[in-house]
């Protein structure tokens, strides 16, 4: 049963992940020159990202919280400190997204948009912290193996990002994007391997486990992809390989950690509070079917639009 809650939960969070990278990649974008954003990356300066965003992250915690209720409290007061970094810089996002829609403020190197781009990069840096600390049992300072999965997180978020952007703005004179996105993956696949012998050998000896030998694999096999991306020049197309790794990485992460929810003081049998397993369940899973269904609807609504645009440049050719 706990498994099962596990996947529920942390594929909620793990597409929170995805979403929250897209909105960087968002914040990214309106650092760039107007000239550079096509009409499809303008259309991604609209709001309903961060909708999405939010509910995902609000069904995956409301779960959690709700699950293992038992926990709850313990678990909020060890990382309380990150979760109030994580939350102020949302009301901070919320409020300049809001100034910067109202007021139509343009793209470019900007102090709002440099202030808008360093805020949205907080906010999942800080749910990762927490989550490295629920993994390592202390502050993600305090341990090397906490600052190694803190470091694949940083590395991690910037190389999807990057690859975000250059997959949106497509082949424009951008080579420095493309060559930092390059050896962000290469980087990314070394700190796995690093963060793996530590563990192995050093401690966290619970973490080694099948889950984690499959987290650190799909990070292995991003450097196949980039060769054979290069060689074909379809590198554009790394980012929908790294989507399904940050998708699936919170719960492969979450599954090394069992028994543990918080090493070494919670336990999943400890926490776990079976009356409110349904309510949670059926919850979770309406937020995140009501969540993939705006996101499908909008995927269907770029490529309409997409191909009647590229219908119309035929017609005017």
């Amino acid at each position: 049963m706990s498994v099962a809650l596990l996947v529920i939960i942390f594929l909620l969070l793990g597409i929170y992940g995805w979403l929250s990278a897209v909105n960087c990649g968002v914040a990214l974008l309106r650092l760039l020159p107007l000239s550079t954003l096509t009409r499809h990356g303008l259309k991604l300066f609209a709001p309903l990202w961060d909708v999405m965003t939010w509910l995902f992250l609000l069904a995956g915690l409301a779960a959690l919280a709700t699950i293992f209720h038992r926990g709850r409290l313990s678990i909020i007061e060890t990382v309380m400190p990150s979760l109030l970094v994580g939350v102020v810089a949302i009301v901070l996002r919320f409020s300049l997204l809001a100034y910067m829609t109202q007021r139509a403020s343009a793209p470019g190197l900007t102090v709002l948009n440099w202030i808008f781009m360093g805020v949205s990069t907080l906010i999942p840096l800080s749910f990762g912290a927490a989550s490295v600390h629920l993994l390592t049992g202390k502050s993600f300072w305090q341990t090397p193996s906490g600052v190694l999965l803190t470091a694949m997180l940083v590395v991690g978020l910037s190389a999807l990002m990057l690859s975000f952007v250059y997959y949106v703005i497509g082949q424009t004179p951008r080579g420095r994007l493309q060559f930092l996105a390059r050896w962000l993956n290469i980087f990314l696949c070394v700190l796995g391997s690093v963060a793996l012998v530590r563990v192995a050998v050093h401690n966290l000896p619970h973490l080694l486990t099948l889950s984690l030998v499959w987290f650190v694999g799909l990070l292995s096999f991003i450097i196949v992809l980039q060769v054979t991306a290069w060689l074909t020049r379809r590198e554009r197309y790394m980012w929908w390989y790294l989507s399904g790794v940050a998708g699936v990485s919170p719960l492969l992460l979450m599954l090394a950690n069992r028994p543990y929810l918080a090493y070494p003081t919670s336990t999943l049998a400890s926490a776990y509070n079976g009356t409110t397993y349904g309510l949670a369940a059926v919850v979770g899973l309406a937020a995140g079917l009501l969540a993939l269904v705006l996101l499908a609807s909008w995927l269907a609504w770029q490529l309409l639009s997409g191909r009647r645009t590229g219908v119309g440049r035929r017609k005017t050719a």
